[in-house]
């Protein structure tokens, strides 16, 4: 049975993270996860599948009352298997009882809305 384990991302996964961005066709500014990773350096959160990186999300803290969600990426190897939803929980566990801000993509919009800050 495949192994999935969620860590803190290094510095090397992170510019991964931003690779898979490009990779997806979108944009995050040249220098958005220098800022993020300093301002929360546990925001990024890497998911590996029998230790191959797979899945990502970063979710940064803000304060007591705010958080910010973005990088939500599965590989398109691992998509519709759940390893996606469980970083996503993951991360949304580390924003529990914050006001939460993401980047999104239009098509997905239904599954971010059905999910819950639990």
């Amino acid at each position: 049975m495949p192994t999935f384990a969620i860590d803190v991302a290094s510095a090397d996964d992170v510019q991964r993270m931003a690779n898979w961005a490009g990779d997806e066709g979108w944009n995050p500014g040249n220098t958005d996860a220098h800022a993020f990773f300093a301002n929360d350096p546990g925001a990024f959160l890497i998911g590996h599948l029998d230790g191959e990186p797979v899945a990502c999300i970063s979710v940064n803290r803000y304060g007591p009352g705010f958080g910010f969600l973005g990088f939500y990426i599965a590989r398109p190897t691992v998509r519709g298997k759940g390893y996606g939803i469980k970083i996503w929980d993951a991360g949304m566990a580390r924003l529990k009882g914050r006001n939460v801000g993401l980047d999104g993509v239009v098509a997905q919009q239904h599954n971010y809305t059905n999910r819950q800050n639990s």
